[in-house]
């Protein structure tokens, strides 16, 4: 069981989506979790002080007139019937940020499978745009990469150099295991970009 001050400390370590998303200074965020006051303290640091936060269940509260350019949901949100709601939310050519934890890979109801996602959101009303792999999960990633084989390849390597004998290593990283082996990650995160209206 997770305490408080554990969860706290997990989400200091999990900065990493925030390095990848397509925002400038004059970005206006949504982000929907917890630790929002964390997540205003570093967009602020990065001279953008337009973010607002909300916690995942206070979504229907959010005001429909208020549109944003990224809203950001990196821990576990697949609630398909709120998609249409977060569409209506961001502007047009904005992104929406979602992680999601490999339903092959959790016994989490919210779960879900890596190739389910692209219809839910462009039902919704989405394009995706990149995919991400994260290890070992969502809260504390030690890696965020591009589901490519190169990029695969090289973090398993990365990840298993001293626990994997030569032999072990080339087949993990080889390009056919890389590409077979992204389905069975533990955690994903998704950029996804709003379709024109």
């Amino acid at each position: 069981m997770k305490t408080q001050d554990s969860e706290k400390k997990s989400f200091r370590y999990s900065l990493d989506w925030r390095f990848f998303l397509p925002v400038s200074a004059n970005s206006k965020i949504l982000y929907i979790g917890e630790a929002g006051d964390e997540v205003r303290q570093f967009f602020r640091r990065l001279n953008i002080n337009e973010v607002s936060s909300i916690e995942k269940n206070s979504l229907a509260e959010v005001e429909s007139l208020s549109t944003f350019d990224l809203i950001s949901i990196p821990y576990d949100f697949l609630n398909s019937s709120g998609y249409p709601k977060l569409r209506d939310l961001i502007r047009p050519d904005g992104f929406l940020l979602i992680g999601f934890s490999n339903r092959f890979r959790s016994k989490d109801v919210n779960a879900t499978f890596l190739f389910q996602i692209r219809s839910i959101l462009k039902k919704a009303g989405f394009s995706p745009l990149k995919y991400y792999g994260i290890l070992p999960d969502q809260y504390i990633p030690e890696y965020v990469f591009p589901l490519t084989s190169q990029a695969i390849g090289f973090v398993l390597r990365h990840r298993y150099q001293y626990r994997l004998p030569r032999w072990g290593l080339q087949l993990i990283s080889s390009t056919l295991s890389a590409l077979l082996l992204s389905n069975f990650l533990p955690a994903y995160y998704v950029l996804a970009k709003a379709d024109s209206r």
